[in-house]
């Protein structure tokens, strides 16, 4: 079983590993390890699929690849699932070149993540990032390499306080940020907070990203999404010092700017409305039979008042980018430079329900509590 939060809903997210390298569906490549979501917090199946589109456009180096599955057993139909990369460093997936004892350099691939100190191998900075290290794994790691990463960020972390960038990977991180923002992804700096390092290079870059099911105005407290006036990553909670870390960043001279340039350059080089509702409504046709069988499986038919079918559930997505396109620019234009104030923050998160999906705050489907055993 994987994943934290998701581990504990009713259909159960999952990681295979096979005992030799294997191709699945139309994945080119063969591998041991395979992530299997079940996305049972997002009725439409489809925002994490979404995510990895827009990470694709925008040129992340590394995207996770899905394939929608429906999984029978016994000739019981147990659910919609996709099957994906595992995030792990390997050609192919997250290809950097992999840690040999004579170059401690890299590569790493680190998760901040606020649960990090229940596993075997984390950092915790002098100013309180916290996260796991994934790669190399705890088995493998040697205590030199352990050393090397720690100190690293540590010096990395003091210069960004500093006011200087020199080791972050700013292409990296631009993009990482945009697309975080644009989805509206309410935990980015909780957890699922994918970093690397490459070998012989001293940066630091951003993605792979991962875990969108509350993204897109899935999650009450932030609903509706483009009303709110600062960015998402203020309304949720933090693991450590992660939230002060990047607002630092965007307080230095120059990155809003620059952010704001490399905005227009992604809407210049194709990042449009009338792509993503391609994308949305194509997925109508590939997955609606399946999300029906879906819906009866795990949600009863309870789709929501006023809320008739499948495809108002896409609408709802579509509707969130198409107004995304105008209030994402206008957020980053009117970042102040002391980083927003977030004393009202928890004030506007009232709602601890949970939105599946619905036409607006009337039209939902609560499960009761849930953001209470999430984060447990």
């Amino acid at each position: 079983m994987r994943g934290h939060g998701t581990s504990a809903a009713a259909k159960k997210p999952y990681k295979i590993k096979f005992e030799k390298k294997q191709k699945l569906l139309d994945i080119d490549s063969k591998y041991r390890k395979w992530a299997i979501l079940a996305n049972y917090y997002d009725i439409s199946l489809i925002r994490n699929i979404l995510a990895f589109k827009i990470s694709e456009m925008i040129g992340l180096e590394f995207t996770p690849r899905c394939e929608p599955v429906d999984v029978i057993v016994n000739g019981n139909f147990k659910g919609n699932y996709f099957v994906c990369d595992q995030v792990e460093v390997k050609e192919g997936r997250v290809d950097i070149e992999e840690i040999s004892d004579n170059d401690i350099t890299g590569g790493y691939l680190l998760e901040i993540d606020q649960r990090a100190t229940k596993e075997e191998k984390y950092f915790l900075t002098e100013k309180g990032l916290i996260g796991e290290i994934k790669y190399p794994d705890s088995d493998d790691i040697t205590k030199d390499q352990e050393n090397y990463i720690k100190k690293f960020l540590n010096k990395l972390e003091k210069n960004v306080y500093l006011g200087k960038l020199k080791y972050i990977d700013l292409y990296s991180f631009y993009r990482y940020f945009i697309i975080q923002e644009f989805c509206g992804d309410i935990d980015t700096v909780l957890s699922s907070f994918n970093v690397h390092k490459k070998k012989g290079d001293n940066k630091l870059y951003f993605g792979p990203v991962w875990d969108y099911d509350l993204s897109f105005d899935n999650d009450p407290r932030l609903i509706p999404t483009n009303n709110k006036r600062k960015f998402a990553f203020y309304y949720g909670s933090s693991a450590g010092s992660t939230r002060d870390f990047i607002i630092t960043i965007l307080k230095t001279k120059n990155v809003m700017k620059e952010i704001n340039e490399t905005w227009f350059e992604l809407r210049e080089d194709g990042l449009d409305y009338e792509t993503l509702k391609s994308f949305i409504y194509e997925q109508k046709e590939l997955l609606l039979e399946s999300a029906n069988l879906n819906m009866l499986k795990w949600y009863n038919s309870k789709i929501g008042e006023g809320v008739k079918d499948y495809s108002d559930c896409l609408d709802i997505i579509n509707d969130y980018i198409k107004t995304r396109f105008d209030s994402l620019p206008q957020l980053l234009n009117e970042f102040d430079s002391d980083g927003g104030n977030l004393n009202n923050v928890v004030k506007e998160n009232e709602n601890q329900g949970f939105h599946i999906f619905g036409k607006d705050n009337n039209e939902k489907i609560i499960l009761f509590y849930f953001f209470i055993f999430l984060y447990l």
